[in-house]
């Protein structure tokens, strides 16, 4: 007997649902956004197969998905962070009864590619207070100290209201992070000053977002990554990109700065530890590189060295 389709086992109608309960849960725009093309490229695929039921997916057919998208010369990264999304739709299928078995979609393994950062010479450029009279070049200037002073996620920056900014006793209050937790950032005193004298310049009501456009509306993702790229083109710099700020300033806090994990994980707002070690392993070559200038023993060596040395006859 052919089953009947309802809306209540189509899986459309279902990711509906999900995306609902993801809402309810405090999802971010971005993450839900993800799901929703994510989701998109799987249910193309199952329409393309006469599929439209939870009764009708199989192991098998999530596994030629992946083949599909493979043949397609999609990055090995790309179909991954694909089915990492739509692994979470079919665990929750699962725990909400309408899958009787656990599907998975399978992970391809990957060739891990070192994290673009800036190089020390570029760095030199890009935070050379630039000398106009441009606030959208003075603003992105302010914006590169600010990443590379903190590692906070471009998303967590473009929140920040005036209010949220406390320089008298040296900290920001993220509204808006990753993991949904309050992350209070610690400032340098050089950033405290770069951050007075914008302020002073961009003045603006406390609810207002602190980096803003020039007609004082709040700055967009797109705004901040064509400033960033511009501003980098203008100095002869290849941008990165804002993603490549935050790698830099997790390399030279491992590198130069000697920040154990722990630390490491709570300025860069990480939920879990395991993401913040990986950043420590990424970079460990570059550890072998200045070994003399920050080890106990160099340290040690170095402030009890004899002036003079005694030679041996």
């Amino acid at each position: 007997m052919k089953r009947t389709i309802t809306k209540e086992n189509r899986i459309d109608a279902l990711f509906d649902k999900y995306i609902f309960e993801c809402k309810l849960h405090g999802y971010s725009a971005d993450t839900l956004r993800n799901k929703e093309i994510y989701f998109s490229l799987f249910y193309d695929f199952a329409e393309a197969n006469s599929i439209k039921t939870t009764e009708q997916i199989t192991q098998e057919f999530l596994n030629s998905f992946v083949f599909f998208r493979m043949k397609k010369d999609i990055k090995e990264v790309s179909v991954n962070s694909c089915s990492t999304s739509l692994n979470t739709f079919f665990r929750w299928l699962y725990e909400q009864g309408y899958l009787s078995h656990k599907l998975k979609f399978s992970k391809l393994k990957t060739q891990e590619s070192a994290k673009a950062v800036y190089s020390t010479e570029e760095l030199n450029i890009l935070l050379q207070k630039p000398e106009t009279a441009s606030f959208s070049e003075y603003r992105t200037w302010v914006i590169i100290n600010y990443i590379l002073g903190t590692g906070n996620r471009i998303s967590s920056v473009l929140s920040i209201t005036n209010a949220d900014v406390n320089l008298i006793d040296g900290f920001i209050t993220l509204p808006h992070t990753k993991n949904k937790r309050l992350q209070t950032v610690p400032l340098s005193s050089s950033l405290i000053f770069i951050l007075k004298q914008y302020m002073d310049i961009r003045q603006g009501e406390s609810t207002d977002k602190l980096f803003c456009t020039e007609h004082g509306e709040p700055l967009s993702r797109g705004g901040a990554d064509k400033a960033i790229r511009r501003y980098c083109d203008n100095r002869g710099v290849e941008c990165l990109g804002h993603h490549a700020l935050r790698h830099t300033f997790a390399k030279i806090a491992v590198r130069d700065c000697n920040i154990d994990s722990f630390r490491l994980q709570r300025l860069l707002g990480h939920s879990d530890i395991r993401t913040t070690e990986h950043y420590v392993q990424m970079f460990s070559d570059d550890l072998k590189q200045n070994l003399d200038t920050f080890t106990p023993l160099e340290r040690l060596l170095q402030q009890n060295q004899p002036k003079e040395h005694i030679r041996i006859k």
